[in-house]
């Protein structure tokens, strides 16, 4: 799903009558650290959307510490649009790295806590992606909610892996991905990312690591920017290593067009809004 990189996209009208709407009773997150040693969730909503756009929030601050088994809960609004949730390695907040950054995966620049107007966090990162109340087609409002609507869900390797995720959803007739697998056991050479130190911390996306020279300048059969941001012309076949990624997490999103055809994808999930779903994240499943 595409939120503010290279994920999959919502029709804009959608977005913007979605989070025009106005918050109502939420839903419950939880965000679980099973792995054995702490990180840094951060959590971002996109603000920057066509004008009249209303981004509504979740009612939890936008980065906190987890040690090893922490657990926190807190509210999202049923509305929810383009969010997302992220976890950050080695963060170190009274001092930058040799790169710049705070954390060495997922930094989100201003500290502990993210800058909600851009701090949408430092690639490569395993992102867990939202909006919630959707439509494929139409979004009906006349003052009330009117249905079906369909929650949007997924985990975006499209730009990089750095923690394995799964998405558990309350409701079992959903499906609920997971990208247990420990992607950077086994990225490819040109796609590592190593700290300070020399430790392997993540594993890029081809467009990151700028494997056709054309990342930053346009035309990228890899990043299907400009003539190829459209499905057909830059299909799967023409990322070098979708398929290591899609082979260790099968039901993830992989690349910018994973979600075409959508009659076919392991990459976008839906759960109908009236069964008012509550969500897991959890990290190191």
């Amino acid at each position: 799903m595409k939120t503010v990189s290279q994920s999959g996209v919502l029709a804009p009208a959608i977005i913007w009558m979605l989070a025009s709407l106005p918050a109502v009773r939420g839903k419950t997150m939880t965000v679980k650290n099973n792995c054995p040693y702490t990180i840094w969730p951060g959590m971002y909503t996109n603000p920057h959307q066509d004008p009249g756009f209303i981004a509504v929030y979740p009612d939890h601050t936008t980065g906190w510490e987890a040690p090893p088994g922490n657990t926190v809960t807190f509210n999202v609004p049923v509305n929810w649009t383009n969010g997302r949730i992220w976890g950050r390695q080695n963060c170190n907040f009274n001092k930058r790295n040799g790169h710049g950054f705070f954390c060495d995966t997922g930094d989100c620049s201003a500290g502990l806590v993210c800058d909600q107007k851009d701090g949408d966090g430092q690639t490569p990162a395993t992102l867990a992606e939202f909006t919630f109340g959707g439509l494929n087609n139409t979004v009906h409002w006349d003052g009330r909610m009117q249905g079906p609507f369909n929650d949007f869900y997924d985990i975006s390797l499209v730009d990089g892996f750095n923690l394995p995720m799964r998405i558990t959803l309350s409701e079992a007739s959903c499906k609920s991905p997971d990208c247990s697998a420990n992607v950077n056991d086994g990225c490819p050479p040109q796609l590592l990312v190593k700290n300070d130190t020399g430790s392997v911390v993540a594993c890029n996306s081809d467009c990151n690591a700028n494997l056709d020279g054309k990342s930053h300048l346009g035309n990228s059969t890899i990043c299907c920017t400009d003539i190829y941001d459209y499905a057909p012309k830059c299909p799967s076949s023409g990322i070098p290593h979708y398929q290591y990624f899609k082979s260790k997490c099968k039901n993830t999103y992989c690349y910018a067009f994973d979600d075409y055809p959508s009659s076919n994808s392991t990459a976008v999930w839906t759960c109908a809004s009236t069964l008012r779903s509550d969500y897991t994240i959890t990290f190191c499943p």
